[in-house]
């Protein structure tokens, strides 16, 4: 049975299988397992395991090239690291069904985000409405 990538939005908030990169928190058991370099990337690379986690070929393609693209260096980045750590923890992350975040720096002083056209700059913060109802997994 694929992981739980489906998002359910039924409620304030939802659980999904995809981790947002800004404005999130970790617990530190978590954050322990963050690999930089991506050492397990290798060993579970050609196993299947993405195909059996995303459950869609084409979905488990595009993140192979994703994954060893980072793993060789070719992208300078942390984020697509911690969704691997997430996925082969089968981490789930809670987020909100407003954007809570408001990420103004996309100008050309920014390391990653230096597109002021990017159409995740400037998406506006919205209020998150309590108290908040939990959702069944």
């Amino acid at each position: 049975m694929p992981f739980p990538l489906t998002e359910y939005r039924v409620y304030k908030l939802y659980f999904s299988g995809y981790n947002h990169i800004w404005g999130w928190a970790s617990w530190r058991r978590v954050w322990q397992s963050y690999d930089v370099e991506m050492k397990l990337w290798p060993e579970v690379r050609d196993n299947g395991w993405l195909q059996d986690l995303l459950g869609d070929y084409k979905l488990a393609q595009y993140w192979r090239q994703i994954f060893d693209r980072v793993y060789l260096g070719e992208i300078d980045t942390w984020d697509y690291q911690w969704t691997f750590a997430c996925w082969v923890q089968i981490c789930l992350t809670i987020l909100p069904n407003v954007n809570l975040v408001c990420n103004i720096a996309f100008n050309e002083d920014a390391t990653h985000t230096s597109h002021e056209n990017n159409k995740l700059a400037n998406i506006p913060a919205a209020a998150m409405d309590f108290p908040l109802r939990h959702p069944l997994l």
